[in-house]
């Protein structure tokens, strides 16, 4: 979410370079939220319902890798201004995906909806 909507809203932001849960492995949380993504998609224990947008879930899904260009050899995904650059589109609907898994990484952040 941009900064004025959760201003607005008052919720927690995904800030994509925040620290990860596991900074030794993954350089920062979009990266570690990815892999673990990718963990759930190859273990089959996430389901995507939803028929309108299969193709380009996986379209979108596919170009997002392992990238190896950082010197900490901490795991990190291809940057999203590259993935732009050599196929043309922005992975947004592979980004919202991604982002799912911080409710699995911080699942008591905060209870919404409640005053």
């Amino acid at each position: 979410l941009g900064i004025g909507v959760v201003g607005i809203l008052k919720c927690q932001a995904f800030n994509n370079g925040g620290r990860s849960t596991e900074p030794e492995i993954y350089l920062n949380l979009k990266s570690e939220c990815y892999f673990k993504i990718a963990d759930d998609i190859a273990n089959n224990s996430i389901t995507f319902i939803c028929k309108s947008y299969k193709s380009d879930i996986i379209k979108e899904l596919e170009v997002v890798r392992n990238y190896t260009a950082n010197t900490e050899k901490r795991r990190q995904v291809t940057p999203k201004d590259e993935i732009k650059r050599m196929n043309g589109f922005s992975p947004d609907i592979a980004d919202m995906i991604m982002m799912r898994k911080y409710f699995d990484l911080y699942p008591n952040y905060r209870r919404y909806g409640v005053r």
